[in-house]
């Protein structure tokens, strides 16, 4: 569980912590920098979240990190592109498509952060992918 105001610190923290095991027993990356999100308490200002990168099959990354294994199920998805800030009103947009067709959402909460801020300067060019898992 972090702080909502550590939370920069703690990802940034914690990719150093993955890619390091990642490197060190030379496992690849499979897809963009990510976050899971299992749950966003505005209230007390905190989330039970996972810094995650993702790769291609189950490998033992020594005992600092996890492998985590989302089974295959439905997910729906959106493109949002701006500063990170801005990202709860894609959050919103996914809370709503899933109420607007009936489905109930599954935690946790997927963002996949497909531009590196630290090689492109302009926001609005920034791209995460949000995915939301459902029943």
């Amino acid at each position: 569980t972090v702080e909502m105001e550590k939370m920069s610190d703690f990802i940034g923290q914690a990719y150093g912590t993955v890619m390091g095991a990642m490197a060190e027993k030379q496992v690849p990356m499979a897809g963009p920098a990510s976050c899971l999100y299992y749950t966003w308490d505005e209230e007390n200002q905190t989330s039970d979240m996972v810094a995650a990168i993702p790769i291609g099959q189950s490998a033992d990354l020594g005992e600092n990190v996890a492998v985590i294994e989302i089974p295959a199920g439905k997910a729906a998805m959106v493109d949002y592109y701006g500063a990170y800030e801005g990202l709860g009103s894609a959050h919103e947009a996914m809370d709503a498509y899933l109420k607007a067709h009936g489905h109930e959402f599954k935690a946790p909460c997927l963002e996949m952060y497909v531009t590196d801020p630290t090689t492109e300067s302009d926001t609005t060019k920034w791209l995460t992918q949000v995915v939301y898992f459902y029943e």
